[in-house]
């Protein structure tokens, strides 16, 4: 232990985390966590099933994160802007 790290001085006795907000932390209100993981919805007992629900899934955010760069660079060609869009292609290279 360092001295950053503090000691419960109870037990906890309930299954839910400590919340120092009032509704969604900062990060929920902003990256929508609850949201994407309340959307695995396994059709079968099958024990690889969410894997592959939660791989699908994340393919089809990689999939719209490459749309959404070429779209950035179809604008920025629209606009002569030659790094931008040259920028947005590498980006989506990359994913």
């Amino acid at each position: 232990m360092n001295d950053s790290t503090s000691v419960l001085t109870e037990p906890v006795t309930d299954d839910f985390p400590t919340q120092p907000f009032t509704g969604a932390s900062p990060y929920d209100a902003y990256v929508h966590a609850s949201v994407l993981n309340s959307l695995q919805h396994p059709l079968t007992e099958a024990p690889d099933e969410m894997a592959f629900l939660v791989t699908t899934q994340v393919m089809e955010l990689w999939f719209t994160l490459v749309v959404h760069e070429w779209r950035t660079a179809r604008v920025a060609l629209a606009k002569d802007d030659l790094r931008a869009a040259t920028d947005a292609l590498v980006r989506s290279r990359r994913r």
